[in-house]
């Protein structure tokens, strides 16, 4: 519908297909799964709460900025073929997080907070210091970013390799602030790294919204 409605005057440049599940397959409020069978958006702040709102909305700058945020979208392939070869433990270890109920390996629910300095029997942390949620750990909520994550599935390459993973899409406030620190802490050590490759990427602003008989951008463009 939006791009039928605006090919008077606009023209797309750039096009992801992406999916999530399907409506109504599951309730509102359960997180679904990617590609590589994780729990995907647990840490997410809620829609609507305090948190959310101070992660998301720009709330300084230029005026036209203000009430709108950013959004970075990054088309990250999974090499399913060597992940799916990893056992149960091995993709626990790597994540941090439990497989089928997505509770961290500290804890025995999907929203229990990752205890970072547990260690078990042996003195070792029981989190991987390099496991994907610790290294995207932020301490300040105004670091926080929200994700809202798809999957793809694209026709096999010439090689007959899959060409399926992740549509990372993160709504932040401020992306040298928020996205960059976690996204640099990631590229260093994220176990996850040997199973997922980004192959693009690309930042985006969103305006703020308008009142009744306006439009998005006025205040920029008007």
């Amino acid at each position: 519908m939006l791009l039928k409605d605006t090919l008077a005057f606009a023209r797309p440049r750039w096009t992801q297909r992406g999916f999530r599940r399907s409506r109504g397959s599951q309730d509102d409020g359960v997180t679904q799964r990617n590609v590589m069978g994780q729990l995907d958006g647990t840490r997410n702040p809620p829609l609507g709460s305090p948190e959310f709102d101070g992660a998301v909305w720009v709330d300084s700058g230029p005026s036209w900025l203000r009430g709108g945020t950013t959004l970075v979208v990054r088309r990250i392939r999974a090499e399913m073929e060597k992940w799916d070869a990893v056992d149960t433990m091995g993709k626990e270890f790597a994540v941090g997080r439990k497989l089928d109920t997505g509770a961290p390996l500290t804890g025995t629910q999907e929203h229990d907070l990752p205890d970072y300095r547990a260690t078990n029997e042996l003195g070792l942390t029981v989190i991987s210091e390099t496991s994907h949620i610790a290294r995207a750990h932020v301490d300040s909520n105004r670091q926080r970013i929200f994700r809202r994550p798809y999957n793809y599935d694209e026709p096999p390459g010439p090689d007959g390799r899959p060409d399926m993973g992740l549509i990372f899409a993160a709504y932040q406030r401020d992306v040298g602030e928020q996205f960059l620190p976690i996204q640099r802490n990631l590229a260093e050590a994220d176990l996850m790294n040997d199973w997922i490759t980004p192959i693009g990427s690309a930042v985006f602003v969103v305006p703020p919204g308008c009142a009744e008989g306006g439009w998005i951008g006025a205040a920029l463009l008007g």
